[in-house]
């Protein structure tokens, strides 16, 4: 048998504790199907993820989430945004065998995202803007403060150069 292979994503809400939303767990590949993944069900919601966008100076990473403008994507990104959710996207290959099979075969990453701005429900779509969490002072991420025992070494000046 022949198989093909495609790439998703399945997205965790954590609230600004870092405590999973058990109700706002999503999939966008399997229309009106609950997926597991690691023994956690994820509800079919239609929604497209951009991430790991580098600002242009380099002081930060950026993402996005995008649904469809509807009364629950817009109650969904209202209460990410003002209430400082983080959101976990794990990417996940797909194998798509001929007879219409579905497998998740292998995750390819796991990125934790701070919920941190968005808007266009004008537009047809709902756009929630996201930041690394650590750039805590641009995502508003609550509670998160880089230490030694974190990170490593911390620079003690604003003179910082890449190179």
């Amino acid at each position: 048998m022949s198989t093909s292979v495609a790439t998703t994503y399945y997205i965790k809400f954590l609230d600004k504790n870092g405590d999973y939303i058990q109700s706002r767990m999503y999939q966008p590949f399997f229309p009106g199907e609950t997926r597991t993944l690691y023994e956690i069900n994820y509800q079919y919601a239609p929604f497209g993820f951009n991430g790991s966008s580098s600002t242009r100076n380099g002081d930060g990473v950026e993402g996005t989430l995008l649904f469809p403008a509807n009364d629950l994507s817009v109650s969904l990104a209202t209460e990410a945004i003002l209430q400082n959710w983080l959101v976990e996207v794990t990417t996940v290959e797909i194998s798509i065998e001929i007879g219409g099979n579905f497998t998740e075969c292998a995750v390819y990453s796991t990125e934790l995202w701070a919920c941190n701005g968005g808007g266009q429900p004008d537009l047809g779509k709902v756009v929630i803007n996201l930041s690394s969490p650590t750039n805590a002072i641009r995502g508003r991420v609550p509670k998160r403060v880089l230490t030694t025992d974190l990170v490593g070494s911390v620079p003690s000046t604003g003179q910082i150069s890449m190179q």
